[in-house]
């Protein structure tokens, strides 16, 4: 968290299009009409991994009326040491990220996916935004539509990809990814890390009652290691949403939906107490362990476990326990019958008939 100061020097933002490329393609000056046409090219897309509508919550230029003009944003550079304004299209993105060369008939299939599950979730973030608003109800499908968004956003990372391209697994993990990399077909890992995100996106497709079962991969695009992950995220945390106090504002980094907090040490990231993913200056959403519910029978038991196994309690978190507060679920309608429960956010619990 730190104090963002707003810029007086306001500055027009480029004319780019919300959907600007750009393009290699060579020179289509005249030419004869006996002269063969030179080959099409893809076009180069310089592709974001903190996507715009996220971006425009943190501009400098926020006094104008539409989202899509607001350009300027403070950028700082670490090798420079210097903080700069930079331009919200090509900042936080790397060219040609998503494009797989091995799919030449849809070589940005991972990118138009990309912008359906962003769309669900900028109409979620909308309500969450909302300053006026003091309690937000979430359906269980926009419930899963978010958390998927949020753990996509953590997976999309440059830093995350480079685990994989530049091979930086345990000894047990390696052995892992190497034979998921033989059964797809792929010749590296950095191929692996694009067909996870390929699965992530295809997960985004799913009913909601395919994904009641979380550790049940309905399809082969997802790793092992990435599927118990993801899952597991899901199954022990919860969602929070927290508000800067004034006169402080939340900051965006270049891995900032990668941070979490915890004395879990890196290797054990699942065992944090909180994940925080930055969605403006004012509100920030934290995913809290469900070690923080005391009233909760899957709480006790993970917090019971975590003890006892890894000797980690919520109690050692630099964050007050308070912040930390569960959201109260709200069940409409009857139970079926010789059903065991109802799904909730941080519970692992089934629908079984």
């Amino acid at each position: 968290m730190g104090h963002r100061k707003r810029g007086k020097n306001r500055r027009k933002g480029p004319t780019t299009t919300d959907d600007a490329t750009t393009t290699n393609s060579g020179d289509n000056g005249d030419q004869g009409e006996e002269t063969a046409q030179p080959e099409r090219q893809a076009k180069d897309q310089y592709q974001h991994y903190i996507p715009r509508f996220i971006l425009r919550n943190f501009a400098l230029d926020d006094h104008l009326k539409h989202s899509r003009e607001r350009h300027d944003i403070y950028v700082y550079s670490l090798a420079e040491g210097k903080l700069c304004i930079g331009d919200i299209d090509t900042s936080y993105g790397i060219t040609n990220m998503y494009s797989d060369i091995q799919n030449i008939e849809d070589l940005n299939f991972v990118e138009k996916e990309l912008s359906k599950l962003e769309h669900k979730a900028s109409d979620i973030l909308r309500q969450i935004l909302d300053l006026g608003r003091k309690e937000i109800t979430l359906t269980r499908t926009e419930l899963s539509a978010l958390r998927l968004f949020l753990w996509v956003m953590s997976f999309r990372n440059p830093k995350r990809r480079k685990q994989y391209t530049d091979e930086r697994f345990c000894k047990s993990g390696m052995s892992v990814q190497r034979k998921y990399m033989q059964e797809r077909g792929r010749t590296s890992l950095g191929d692996v890390w694009l067909d996870n995100m390929k699965g992530f996106l295809l997960d985004a497709q799913l009913k909601e009652p395919l994904r009641q079962n979380p550790f049940k991969m309905q399809h082969g695009l997802i790793g092992w290691m990435e599927n118990s992950d993801q899952k597991l995220r899901e199954v022990k945390t919860f969602l929070c949403i927290w508000e800067a106090a004034e006169p402080y504002e939340f900051v965006l980094t270049d891995n900032g939906f990668n941070i979490f907090e915890g004395n879990c040490g890196i290797a054990l990231p699942s065992l944090a107490y909180h994940y925080f993913y930055p969605v403006s200056p004012k509100r920030i959403i934290v995913a809290c362990s469900v070690t923080f519910k005391q009233e909760d029978s899957w709480g006790l038991q993970m917090r019971e476990t975590e003890e006892k196994l890894h000797h980690i309690s919520p109690e050692d978190s630099i964050f007050s326990p308070e912040i930390s507060v569960p959201p109260v679920p709200q069940y409409y309608g009857k139970v079926g019958v010789g059903r065991h429960g109802l799904l909730q956010d941080g519970l692992l619990h089934f629908f079984a008939d």
